[in-house]
């Protein structure tokens, strides 16, 4: 479909350090598949990643609502594991966006053991694990 097309222009402009065109391919995706479309959801995580650190919190709390009421995507494990792995990488601020994201997605991904959001949500949990030990670490 063109919107998922538009998104992988978009991690592919990304990946070669362009984020003014990786921006343009995910709006272009939020506007062919409708940013309440599970696909223009995905579409706003890329963007967010964009964002300036300040911005991208508030951002990233949007999303999590958004996602929560949306009657398919709140059922797709792998946009709150990118939800919550952005949240992990922000601050510590943000830990508590970044494990209620992290959970939901182990939680949906646990239907289906083995697969690879189910691997990844185990990685992404032992990651924030980790990081809060790191915190525990620095304070202590």
């Amino acid at each position: 479909d063109g919107a998922g097309l538009s998104i992988d222009l978009g991690n592919l402009a990304l990946l070669r350090k362009d984020p003014a065109l990786a921006e343009q391919h995910y709006i272009q995706a939020r506007q062919i598949a409708g940013a309440n479309s599970a696909t223009g959801l995905l579409a706003g995580l890329n963007l967010a990643r964009l964002d300036e650190p300040a911005l991208r919190e508030q951002h990233l709390e949007t999303l999590y609502r958004d996602i929560g009421e949306h009657p398919t995507a709140r059922l797709d494990a792998r946009l709150y594991l990118n939800l919550g792995q952005q949240a992990l990488n922000l601050d510590t601020e943000t830990h508590a966006l970044a494990l209620r994201s992290l959970e939901r997605g182990h939680s949906l991904a646990s239907q289906a053991p083995g697969s690879r959001a189910h691997l990844e949500s185990l990685d992404a949990l032992a990651q924030w694990h980790e990081s809060q030990g790191r915190i525990s670490e620095a304070s202590g």
